[in-house]
């Protein structure tokens, strides 16, 4: 029954982070270029579609990175024997926080300043924002990659995460052995 549900809890916490990192390089690898490089829409056309679309992606992002805290804070008692995993765990969950930081400072202060430069018109501010949110969106998905690796080696075998292996132990020479070399 527990290790159900430890599996349970560590498929929602992967797909959490799939989710959430998807989402980022989907929204900023792909549909991005695609509305502002391919379409026919008009580039202030293209920057609202992109805006409704992040403040939509930002509550999705908001959810998973709760989802993947909580899952971490109810399996962390499964890494006390290991002091290495523990500690290890304990940056993931610093780093899933970090993250979640920022895609709050994008939902919370950067999306409502970038409306209301919209309104007034000021375009020179307005790309000023844009950047931010692309340093904030970079930072967020560097910051999830690296827990999604934690995650991967916080999973693996109890033999991989071993990178020390033992030495071969010599053998005493056997008395046949000590004569021959006189």
């Amino acid at each position: 029954m527990q290790k159900t549900v430890v599996g349970i809890f560590d498929t929602l916490h992967t797909l959490a982070l799939a989710l959430w990192l998807g989402g980022l390089v989907v929204l900023g690898g792909l549909v991005a270029p695609a509305l502002f490089q391919g379409t026919a829409l008009a580039e202030a056309d293209a920057r609202e579609v992109y805006s409704l679309l992040i403040q939509r992606f930002v509550t999705w992002a908001d959810v998973c990175g709760v989802t993947m805290l909580l899952v971490q804070f109810l399996l962390r008692r499964r890494y006390q024997k290991n002091q290495t995993h523990y500690v290890v765990d304990g940056l993931r969950q610093l780093l899933t926080f970090a993250a979640l930081l920022l895609a709050e400072m994008c939902f919370r202060n950067l999306f409502n300043n970038l409306n209301a430069t919209r309104r007034v018109g000021e375009l020179a501010h307005v790309a000023k924002l844009e950047g931010t949110y692309a340093i904030l969106a970079l930072s967020q998905t560097g910051i999830l990659v690296v827990v999604a690796m934690l995650t991967v080696w916080l999973n693996l075998p109890a033999g991989f995460t071993s990178s020390r292996r033992s030495a071969p132990e010599e053998v005493e020479p056997t008395p046949q052995r000590r004569r021959r070399r006189r």
